[in-house]
């Protein structure tokens, strides 16, 4: 079954110009006498004089009817909600698609008002805010978006779906060591990351004893693992059978795994597992003796990030990496996290100019998903993010990485927007354009 509900935004008046066979047609906050509506809906704030009958509902009839609390934002509430909710009770499965809604504060009806301020600008960005957030609030019906902006799913002009099945990126979920050694916690990581949209899940390995120096081994660390930074390390290195579970998972799941190996214990190590590529961090950037070692012994895939280094570095990589089956050659600013203002995105196009056979990246520290997006436009084919579950305040880079289950979809929303955005680059003429006098 599908339904349209048409809010009173200007991207109606394209998307009303179809005729795209829906099987109920309801009005949000409609003038009554329209007859073009099945039912009509009327929100808090519109619903004092109106009548309920069988095609006339309100919020505060919803909330009565199935024991719903209004949403406050700002100073008025958000009825959307309840008439989804609604919606979903009486038609299970449906399909449900929203027009008219824009949420535009100068074009919206409370912003018309002489004396509106401040608050009705909140009213309306918090319910754009709440709005993108619906298509994952219902499980009984599919909402979608009609309209122009970054979260539509339909193009109000020509009444096409809007395909986001673009993945020319590679999106890499960077969990390091936010398993904290525990398999149920790494199992449920892996899983999230698949189902936000990541093709890849990257992971971490050191030899603790031959990493660190004593001293700093023996330094007082607190963490659920003992009180030294050794207890702490030691607690976060995955056993021989938990990365042999890795392998399974990932098969099973269909995502990419790899690792970042920062000695050479580790290298001989994770070798017996025949890896298909393997990623030197900016953390041993210091380290060339390593790096000739990984270089002379590993000829498939390498991801070498480029934190806390220079062009002579670059040069250095380009240099060692010439028997390299695929190098990927990723940006990065080693602060966690960076902000946004230093993270220089156009090496990113400096990278990708190097080699045609080079595959330019970005491992992103900065705080969300906009820096991620611009290096998209730089030409970056790999997005590195950091991931977690729930906060912690005794793990390395707690704030840079973004919650797996309640952050990271939304990011890879973003990547795969920026991706459709930034286009093929060929010039054709579109089914939406026409001349305009």
């Amino acid at each position: 079954m599908k339904i349209l509900v048409c809010g009173k935004g200007y991207s109606l008046k394209y998307y009303e110009e179809h005729d795209h066979g829906y099987d109920y047609h309801y009005g949000y906050n409609q003038d009554v006498s329209n007859k073009n509506f099945d039912v009509h809906f009327y929100s808090k704030s519109k619903e004092k004089d109106v009548r309920l009958s069988e095609n006339i509902i309100t919020e505060s009839f919803i909330n009565d009817k199935f024991g719903l609390e209004t949403l406050k934002l700002g100073s008025t509430s958000f009825g959307l909600y309840q008439l989804l909710h609604y919606i979903s009770q009486i038609h299970h499965g449906s399909t449900v698609d929203l027009v008219g809604f824009d949420f535009r504060y100068i074009y919206e009806e409370e912003a018309r008002n002489p004396e509106a301020g401040i608050q009705a600008f909140i009213n309306i960005e918090s319910q754009k805010i709440l709005a993108i957030k619906l298509k994952k609030l219902f499980t009984d019906i599919t909402v979608r978006f009609i309209g122009f902006d970054d979260f539509s799913d339909i193009d109000p002009k020509t009444g096409l779906i809007i395909s986001k099945n673009t993945s020319n990126v590679e999106i890499v979920a960077e969990i390091t060591t936010n398993h904290f050694g525990d398999s149920e916690r790494l199992i449920q990581l892996i899983t999230s990351a698949k189902k936000a949209g990541a093709d890849s899940v990257k992971l971490q390995m050191r030899d603790v004893d031959s990493f660190y120096s004593k001293e700093k081994l023996d330094s007082e660390y607190n963490s659920p693992f003992g009180e030294t930074f050794r207890d702490y390390r030691l607690g976060l290195e995955l056993t021989d059978n938990q990365i042999l579970m890795v392998d399974d998972l990932c098969k099973r799941l269909g995502i990419k795994y790899f690792f970042s190996i920062l000695d050479k214990p580790s290298f001989f190590r994770l070798i017996q597992f025949n890896p298909d590529r393997i990623k030197l961090p900016s953390t041993i950037s210091n380290k060339k003796e390593y790096i000739d070692f990984v270089f002379k012994n590993f000829k498939k895939e390498i991801v070498v990030s480029t934190g806390m280094t220079d062009q002579n570095f670059v040069n250095y990589i380009m240099e060692v990496s010439k028997d390299t089956e695929k190098l990927f050659l990723l940006h990065c600013i080693s602060s966690y996290p960076v902000n946004i203002f230093s993270t220089n995105l156009k090496i990113i196009s400096n990278y990708a100019k190097l080699s045609p056979s080079i595959v330019a990246g970005y491992s992103s520290h900065d705080i969300g998903h906009v820096g991620s997006m611009f290096a998209v436009f730089s030409g970056a084919k790999m997005i590195e993010k950091h991931i977690k579950l729930g906060n912690s305040d005794f793990a390395h880079f707690d704030e840079t990485a973004l919650d797996v289950e309640r952050e990271f979809p939304e990011f890879v929303e973003k990547i795969r927007d920026a991706e459709m955005i930034y286009g093929s680059g060929e010039k054709v003429v579109l089914t939406c354009e026409h001349h305009k006098y």
